[in-house]
């Protein structure tokens, strides 16, 4: 039996399949993840090792030449680059396509793991393996400061209270933490004293690092019962350090006799602004597969609940990935219901008769939930480019559905029944409109095999469409102006320019900058002052989190003193006159530093 007999002749069953495709995809409609684009993932890794204290050149000699030709022997391996600097080694290893990342970071892990133990220097850190993973650009930054609380203070309260609860939210991955300062116990020798008591620093430093310590004791038993034994040495205050003996001679002294104790702060390595005021930067990332609208929804609510519980605190938030993804997928969603709106009225100014239009107006939305439960089973997120394509579906429904309709009323105008005319009308027409619609399908197959991030990402495939059904319609008419219109564009393409993303106006932009390796810290500390003085004397500025001493790179754990970052969020696009293009063009022409490498980077999500 025919489909469309099927259907004529099962009305009910027909109508109770529709009813049960319009609930199972509402369903799935509501389990779809929503995202920006669909999800990439990068056949690479990082390898990041840490060696504090140690340039550049020996970081490359000890370090990263040994993990490099380690692991050149791992399967599947198409190139590696590295990067040796000041305390840091990263080594990046890209993979052919198609490669099972989770079996190569394990190889990876394994041929790392054998070279540390063998080869690496002791005192350098274990090297941490990450895969490129778009979940580890963080999602939200926001700049944190309190009235009342010195910044040592509010980290140890932010790293306390504020960050577990953050952390707890279903979907964080992590919140990383920048700007604060680190308490540390100092313990400053005096060189005379050690000379008159014939004395070393690797003396005092194993003599303090011995005493500071809980060691277990055994078992003791009593009776029926059974106790462990811990010896406690830990220091509790700083009396306890000043106290410890040193053996000298015949005798022993005080640790105080021959240095100077007192409870400080380790030197800075990163500092954080907000608009200009000292301040923490708390960095959210998301896990993986959660989506990342919902998830900064749930931070943006516990955030509210968090300003009342702590009144004196103030959040600047510089990046939210949510609402540009939030603002394009509705700006997509709104044109693709305006295009099916508009179809639906030129149909019937062609069509003249409104049953006909209502029944194809009818068929669109119950394609559009139809689609989403294949999307939901096939694991593909909503995003801009699959509504594109559900945008060209539609376009390309409402031809078939012109077909068969049309078809139907000529065997109406010949004096056929109602029902026969429908069936009649499509069964003639519905081999062709299926060939017709394998043949698009057909089209499109070979994308499936294409390689590269450009498989994964196959974008601006509505515009074309759209672009070349538009050419489609200027045909002999305007023959001879085509053929002038030829050779003029062929003498533009040079200026149209190529480019893998088109430009997007998302509000927020990144200044990067990087001094001479070795500058220090105070003076990065200087250009970013600089810097921050000149973006907030641009009006359409409206938070700027600075954070000296990182470069905000993905892979990074290390910090550069020479290296700084400053994220800028915008006001609202209604709210100012420039795009956010021109607000960078004018940064780029007002700052002017001598030896600072600069870049202006809108942020990509």
């Amino acid at each position: 039996m025919k489909l469309s007999d099927f259907s004529i002749k099962r009305s009910v069953t027909t109508a109770m399949i529709i009813l049960m495709v319009l609930l199972i995809g509402s369903v799935a409609l509501s389990r779809l993840s929503l995202d920006l684009f669909p999800d990439i993932t990068f056949p690479g890794a990082a390898i990041v090792t840490t060696y504090e204290g140690v340039g550049s050149e020996e970081i490359e000699n000890l370090i990263t030449k040994e993990i490099e030709s380690s692991v050149a022997t791992v399967e599947g391996v198409k190139s590696i680059t590295s990067t040796s600097s000041r305390g840091s080694s990263t080594v990046v290893v890209e993979f052919n396509w198609g490669r099972d990342m989770d079996f190569a970071v394990q190889d990876l892990r394994e041929q790392v793991d054998l070279v540390n133990s063998m080869t690496l220097p002791e005192d350098a850190d274990s090297p941490m393996i990450f895969k490129f993973d778009p979940a580890m650009i963080p999602i939200m930054v926001y700049g944190v400061s309190a009235q009342g609380l010195e910044i040592d203070e509010l980290k140890e309260e932010v790293e306390d209270e504020l960050i577990p609860r953050l952390e707890r939210i279903s979907g964080v991955a992590q919140v990383n933490m920048r700007g604060g300062l680190t308490r540390e116990i100092i313990v400053s020798l005096k060189r005379d004293k050690l000379s008159h008591y014939n004395l070393d620093f690797n003396t005092i430093t194993n003599i303090v690092r011995a005493e500071n310590i809980n060691v277990s004791a055994g078992d003791v038993l009593r009776g029926d019962k059974e106790f462990l034994v811990r010896t406690v040495g830990k220091f509790s205050n700083l009396d306890e350090i000043r106290n410890i003996n040193i053996p000298v001679g015949n005798g022993q002294i005080k640790l105080s006799d021959v240095a100077e104790v007192r409870d400080g702060f380790a030197d800075l390595k990163t500092l954080s602004r907000t608009n200009g005021k000292r301040s923490l930067s708390l960095a959210i990332q998301k896990q993986t597969d959660a989506n990342t609208v919902e998830v900064a929804s749930a931070v943006r609510e516990e955030m509210d609940r968090i300003r009342n519980d702590f009144p004196n605190y103030s959040f600047s938030i510089a990046m939210d990935q949510s609402e540009f993804i939030e603002d394009s997928i509705a700006s997509v969603s709104q044109n693709a219901i305006l295009g099916g709106l508009l179809a639906v009225i030129i149909l019937f100014l062609f069509l003249r008769n409104i049953r006909s239009t209502i029944i194809i107006a009818t068929a669109m939305p119950i394609s559009i939930i139809g689609t989403f439960i294949l999307m939901y089973f096939a694991d593909v997120n909503l995003n801009v480019i699959s509504l594109g394509g559900l945008a060209l579906g539609v376009g390309m429904l409402v031809d078939n559905a012109v077909v068969v309709l049309e078809n139907i009323y000529r065997y109406r105008s010949m004096g056929e029944g109602k029902i026969e005319a429908a069936r009649e009308g499509a069964s003639e027409v519905g081999m062709a409109i299926a060939a017709s619609t394998v043949t698009t399908v057909v089209v499109f197959l070979p994308i499936v095999f294409v390689e590269g991030m450009a498989g994964q990402l196959f974008k601006d495939l509505a515009l074309t469409v759209a672009f070349s059904l538009i050419a489609s319609l200027i045909r002999w008419v305007v023959i001879i102006l085509l053929v002038i219109m030829l050779i003029g564009s062929l003498a533009l393409i040079p200026q149209i320019g190529f480019e893998f993303m088109p430009s997007t106006d998302q509000g927020s932009f990144s200044v990067n900058y990087e001094l001479p390796a070795g500058t220090a810290l105070s003076r990065s500390n200087e250009v970013s002052t600089e810097i921050e003085s000149v973006l907030m004397n641009i009006e359409e500025v409206k938070t700027i989190i600075a954070t000296v001493g990182s470069g905000g790179q993905m892979m990074s754990t290390s910090t550069s003193s020479h290296l700084g970052t400053i994220s800028v969020q915008l006001v609202d696009l209604a709210e100012r006159d420039r795009s956010t293009a021109e607000v960078m063009e004018e940064i780029r022409q007002r700052i002017n530093i001598p030896d600072v490498d600069l870049s202006v980077e809108e942020q990509r999500y």
